[in-house]
C-alpha cells in the first residue's frame, strides 16, 4: 500500500514538472534508459527533477523576500520625502514666501502619485 502511495507522489511530481515544460526525455528515450538502469532510471530522473523544482522553490522565496524589502524601503523614503516636502511648505508658508511653496508641493505630489499608482499595479 505504501508503495502505491509513493508511487501516486512520484507521478504527480511528474505531472507537475511536465506542466511547468521543464526538459524531460521522450518515451522512448526513456525506455532506454530503464533497460540501462533496470527500473531506477524513474527514480534518478525524478529525483533531479524533484532537487530542481526545490531550487526553483528557494530562489523564487529570495526573490520574494527581496522585493518585500525594497518595498518597504521604498515607503520609508516616500515618508520621509513627504514629510520633508510638508515642512518645506509650512516653512514656505510661515515666511512668507509662496514661490517657495512650488517646488515641494510638486515633490509631494509627483511622490504620492506615482506611489499609488504602482500601488494599483502591484
Amino acid at each position: 500500500m505504501e508503495n502505491i502511495k509513493e508511487n501516486k507522489k512520484s507521478a504527480q511530481t511528474l505531472l507537475k514538472l511536465l506542466h511547468r515544460r521543464l526538459p524531460f526525455p521522450s518515451i522512448s528515450t526513456f525506455s532506454e534508459y530503464e533497460k540501462i538502469l533496470h527500473g531506477s532510471a524513474a527514480d534518478r530522473i525524478l529525483g533531479i527533477f524533484e532537487k530542481e523544482a526545490i531550487n526553483n522553490q528557494d530562489i523564487e522565496k529570495e526573490v520574494v523576500k527581496e522585493d518585500i524589502r525594497l518595498n518597504a524601503r521604498a515607503q520609508i523614503l516616500n515618508f520621509i520625502l513627504g514629510v520633508l516636502s510638508i515642512g518645506a511648505v509650512y516653512l514656505s508658508i510661515i515666511f512668507k514666501q509662496p514661490a517657495g511653496t512650488i517646488a515641494p508641493t510638486i515633490i509631494l505630489i509627483t511622490n504620492y502619485t506615482v506611489y499609488f499608482i504602482n500601488k494599483r499595479t502591484a
